[in-house]
């Protein structure tokens, strides 16, 4: 066995990197959403007004996020065929 890694095995490396943030990134959005609308209650009284409003906010900049990687991956796997196309056809 090699302890070089091939191109394959870089490029999922990679791949990880970039779409295995999503879950993070949801999860973030959902707490900050939360947080800043319990900040928003407690500073101004509105229990629990705020709490939803910023929970359903970050909510919704989760699955933003999500169909922003969603149109990214798509994206990806388009170039990819076609590039597979021109390849092919160039044979």
């Amino acid at each position: 066995m090699s302890s070089k890694s091939g191109p394959d095995e870089k490029q999922q490396w990679a791949l990880i990197g970039r779409y295995g943030t999503i879950g993070i990134e949801m999860g973030l959005c959902v707490t900050f959403g939360f947080l800043g609308g319990q900040w928003v209650d407690r500073r101004f009284g509105t229990a629990p007004y705020g709490m939803n409003m910023g929970l359903g906010f970050g909510v919704i900049a989760a699955f933003k996020a999500l169909w922003r990687m969603y149109r990214t991956i798509e994206a990806d796997e388009s170039r990819a065929r076609l590039e597979k196309q021109t390849h092919d056809s160039e044979r």
